[in-house]
């Protein structure tokens, strides 16, 4: 790395990295990021969802301290990260209520500051199924012998498409 000192790029490597399947050299990017710029929240998101976490944990530490700080992170998206790395360190360590309490308040910080409008998702998935119906999808006008064709994957927000993604992805075809 050209600037160790950089906690975006080592933040970014990591991502890259763990993407690529090199969980351990992600995770030492990540530790790095976090050494340069404590406050930097994605680096602790980004750990914490490749670790297990145990007693005494020094990371878990360091979120704790971040999420009673003063310099806990003000904007709410960083402050909903990082209330989900702590409910995932301590949901490993079997503290389960304090967990939840975490991923609460995350929960509560996100859909603040992205309300679901209910009636216009209801309206939308009517007019798919409206739309979408046999006859559309048996229309005949793409030729399925012609070769590769892209995959779609619709779905909704937590529904599993990133899991499909990644398990299509790895297909050596």
């Amino acid at each position: 790395m050209i600037d160790p000192g950089n906690a975006e790029a080592a933040n970014n490597l990591g991502a890259l990295l763990s993407f690529d399947g090199n969980i351990d050299k992600a995770k030492e990017c990540f530790t790095k990021a976090i050494q340069a710029k404590p406050t930097f929240i994605d680096p602790h998101f980004n750990l914490s969802s490749l670790k297990r976490y145990g007693e005494g944990d020094p990371h878990l530490h360091i979120l704790e301290s971040l999420v009673l700080s003063e310099q806990r992170p003000r904007n709410a998206e960083e402050l909903t990260r990082l209330c989900f790395a702590l409910g995932k360190a301590r949901e490993d360590i079997g503290s389960f209520d304090a967990a939840f309490a975490a991923y609460q308040f995350g929960n509560k910080l996100h859909f603040r500051s992205a309300p679901v409008d209910e009636q216009r998702e209801q309206s939308t998935l009517k007019n798919v199924v409206a739309i979408c119906d046999e006859a559309f999808l048996n229309c005949g006008t793409c030729d399925r012998n012609e070769g590769p064709s892209p995959i779609f994957i619709v779905g909704v927000p937590r529904s599993g498409t990133t899991l499909v993604e990644q398990i299509l992805s790895s297909h050596p075809r």
